[in-house]
Formats: structure tokens, sequence, C-alpha cells
């Protein structure tokens, strides 16, 4: 988005926070569009928990697939949602076998 605005000087976080990738939410306001962006971070849009008991010990964390991240409710009121999974099918995220292709 900061690529179409001339004047960046109008682009500013709302809370004054450095805007980045790295904190959990933002809220980035275009005042020369009358247009705010508000983004939430996480990781796997479910809740993290500890492995079951009898997991092996290489395991260390195990999703909850039932309960999603806490942060969903900012977005009740929300006029659109996008989500951003493009992350996880890098290349380096696969692995091949013969001729199958496999996520890790």
């Amino acid at each position: 988005l900061m690529s179409g605005v001339e004047d960046k000087r109008f682009v500013y976080e709302v809370n004054g926070n450095k805007i980045t990738k790295q904190i959990r939410f933002l809220n980035v306001r275009f005042d020369s569009y009358n247009f705010t962006v508000e983004f939430y971070r996480s990781v796997f849009l479910v809740l993290p928990s500890t492995p079951p008991r009898r997991a092996p010990k290489r395991v260390k964390l195990a999703l909850r697939l039932d309960k999603i991240d806490n942060v969903n409710a900012e977005w009740v009121d929300s006029d659109v949602l996008i989500f951003n999974t493009g992350h996880w099918w890098t290349k380096t995220k696969l692995f091949e076998t013969g001729r199958n292709r496999n996520t890790c």
C-alpha cells in the first residue's frame, strides 16, 4: 500500500508504534485516502498449546484447531478480512518424495 502513496508523511501508526511486521497489532492510517488498515499478527491463527502427555519428547508444541487465536475478538466489526498464508507455501516449507510434493 505504501508504494501507492505520494506523500508518506500522511501515513502513520495511530498508536505511535513503528510500522513493522513483528508487532502483534498495528493500526495504520492513510490520511490522504481517509482509510485505516488494522493489522493483526497471528502466527497460526489458532491457539498454540502444550503437547499431549504421551507425545514424543521431540514434540514441543501442539495446535488447538478447535480454538481460534484470541485476537479474533478485534475482527468483529471489520468490513473486510484478508488472511495471508503465502509464507507457509515457500520451497523451504515443501519437500518431495518421488513424484509427490508434500508439506512439512
